[in-house]
């Protein structure tokens, strides 16, 4: 399992991926949709056969999510280039 840890806005994201397909970019990409998010998201992955989980930092739980979220675009960005992705922990910069 290798992971990349990725700095953006504010957050550190760590990014644990097979390492099966080398990176590229999907499109079209999906819509964001207006949803309130949790603690973290888990789906399994039919075509990679991957069950993938996105762990969110506290000071975002049951925040809502517009289709202009930085962070979900950021989330979004980041599942297109590392199509076997299996975690993304995201995590508030401390410095």
């Amino acid at each position: 399992m290798n992971f990349k840890i990725i700095p953006s806005k504010g957050y550190n994201y760590k990014v644990c991926y097979k390492g099966l397909v080398p990176p590229y970019c999907a499109f079209p990409q999906k819509k964001i949709i207006q949803k309130i998010r949790g603690y973290s998201t888990c789906f399994y992955n039919y075509e990679n056969q991957l069950v993938k989980q996105i762990i969110y930092p506290s000071e975002l739980w049951f925040t809502e999510v517009s289709p202009d979220d930085p962070v979900e675009n950021f989330i979004h960005t980041l599942t297109y280039y590392y199509p076997d992705w299996t975690t993304i922990d995201i995590e508030k910069k401390t410095i």
